[in-house]
This record gives structure tokens, C-alpha cells and sequence, in this order.
């Protein structure tokens, strides 16, 4: 069927029905990762990325690539998705950190948590903005390619999360 609807689709449909041609294009290059079928796929999210109108969007299609990425054993390209898509939303994310970033996100946690006791944390309100619940969902995907590509980025995202999760609330992510 999502063959079908994108085939169908004319090809001024990206200014015409926008939201159809998103969701169709998406769906198709979400099927044809879980199919196995990875170049199709890739191809698919290229041209969401290329016609999508928000960084929210791309910043999405950035996380799948990330996951697609890591589970064709590619890790290091999972890793540089998932920087891209975190670049979108503002965050930016060095490939290998220095020993200094990490001391110094390090000390913000620490900053982060003075007078704070376990319930503030556990009592956090939920996370609501979507750039940063995108940002923790495509921090998250990074986490098993970044522990193989950069141990040291690894460390910092999770860190970094860590401090999201202080400052916007907590998510299903913020356990990590």
C-alpha cells in the first residue's frame, strides 16, 4: 500500500499535500529499513530530509538513520546521524571529546544537583518540549554506536542527557 501511495503521488505533492507526502515517504522508508532492504530506505529518508519543512522533522529522520545505521553495523555513520540531528536542534556535539568536555559537563551535573535530594529527581515534571524530547530520543540511539565509534563522546552524551533531563523534566530516556 505505501508503494502505492508514494507511486501515487505527483510531483508537486510536497507543496500540495505536504502532510501526506511526509507521512508516505516515511512510512515507506520505515518499512523498507525493517525489510531489510537499506539502500531503498536510505534513499526514502533523503528525501524526506530534503523536503522536509522543520528541524523537528529532520531531526526525526536523523534518529531512524541513527538506528538503521547502528543496526547494520555501521557505527560510526550512526553516530555522525544522530550528531546531525542534534545539530538541527541547536546541540552541538564534538566526535571526540577531550577529556576537559567531559570534566566540564561533568561539573555542571554536579553544579546541577547542589541542593537537590533524590525525590526532586525522581519528582522531576515529564519533559513536554518536543526539540528536546527529540533531542533525548536521538541522544538515546546514539548510545550503543557512540560506545564503539567515540567511548568518550559516549560518556559526554550521557552526561548530557543527565543535564537535559535537570533542567526539562524526565522522559523514558532520562534513566539511562
Amino acid at each position: 500500500y505505501l508503494i502505492a501511495g508514494v507511486d501515487l503521488l505527483l510531483s508537486d505533492s510536497w507543496y500540495e499535500k505536504y502532510d501526506l507526502s511526509i507521512a508516505l515517504n516515511m512510512e515507506r522508508s520505515e518499512c523498507e529499513y525493517l525489510n531489510g532492504n537499506f539502500d531503498r530506505a536510505e534513499n526514502f529518508f533523503d528525501v524526506v530530509l530534503k523536503n522536509a519543512k522543520t528541524n523537528l522533522e529532520k531531526a526525526n529522520v536523523y534518529s531512524i538513520k541513527t538506528i538503521l545505521y547502528t543496526n547494520m553495523g555501521k557505527s560510526n555513520e550512526a553516530v555522525q546521524s544522530g550528531i546531525q540531528g542534534l545539530k538541527l536542534l541547536n546541540l552541538n556535539l564534538p566526535d571526540n571529546p577531550s577529556k576537559i568536555e567531559i570534566v566540564m559537563e561533568l561539573l555542571k551535573s554536579k553544579l546541577n544537583l547542589i541542593n537537590k535530594k533524590t525525590d526532586n529527581l525522581i519528582n522531576l515534571p515529564d519533559m513536554t518540549d518536543p526539540g528536546k524530547l527529540i533531542i533525548m530520543k536521538l541522544i538515546m540511539d546514539m548510545a550503543p554506536p557512540t560506545y564503539f565509534a567515540s567511548p568518550n563522546l559516549a560518556i559526554l552524551i550521557s552526561l548530557r542527557m543527565f543535564n537535559i533531563s535537570l533542567k526539562y523534566g524526565n522522559t523514558d530516556s532520562s534513566s539511562y
